[in-house]
């Protein structure tokens, strides 16, 4: 337990163990956001020695000082299973994410947008040429996600049928 580092062994296996072992498509951003946040900020240390204090100081530094909310609470998300894996893993003794209040989640959206905008975004993805260009139609036209369009391979459509057949491992 003593030289259980944070970054050396145990974030990197967590996210092996914990996300991509399951199949888990945010492992990447799991990994990102631990690293960007919690690794760098906290390093090398052991990681029974930190503590709820500093937790909600990080998490209240990433919400206020970098405005970013929403990457808040996903920090949030990211350290409390991160750290009730190390407890399962005898890692550490305790979570310091017990005694941390969560951070607010994301207040939904209720704007729609207008036929005029959706006009005014088309015009101007016809001047992005490719590959970008498309891309933004393709969204405006199937509302798919961003990624979703971006990573779409040939072999997904069929022109024949008119359809479109995205991968369970792509979608939401």
């Amino acid at each position: 337990e003593g030289d259980a580092k944070f970054v050396a062994c145990h974030q990197p296996l967590f996210i092996e163990q914990h996300h991509r072992a399951r199949g888990n498509r945010w492992a990447d951003e799991a990994g990102r956001t631990l690293t960007f946040d919690a690794v760098r900020k906290w390093g090398p240390r052991s990681v029974g020695e930190i503590t709820s204090a500093e937790v909600s100081k990080l998490l209240r530094e990433v919400a206020t000082k970098r405005s970013a909310p929403v990457q808040s609470r996903k920090l949030y998300i990211a350290l409390s299973r991160f750290f009730r894996w190390c407890v399962a893993e005898w890692h550490c003794v305790d979570s310091p994410m017990a005694a941390v209040e969560a951070p607010p989640p994301e207040a939904s959206r209720e704007r729609v947008i207008t036929g005029a905008e959706i006009a005014l975004m088309w015009k101007a993805a016809e001047g992005l040429g490719y590959s970008f260009g498309p891309c933004v139609q393709l969204i405006i036209l199937t509302g798919a996600r961003r990624n979703e369009i971006a990573e779409a391979e040939r072999a997904e459509f069929d022109l024949h049928a008119q359809t479109w057949t995205l991968p369970a491992a792509r979608s939401k």
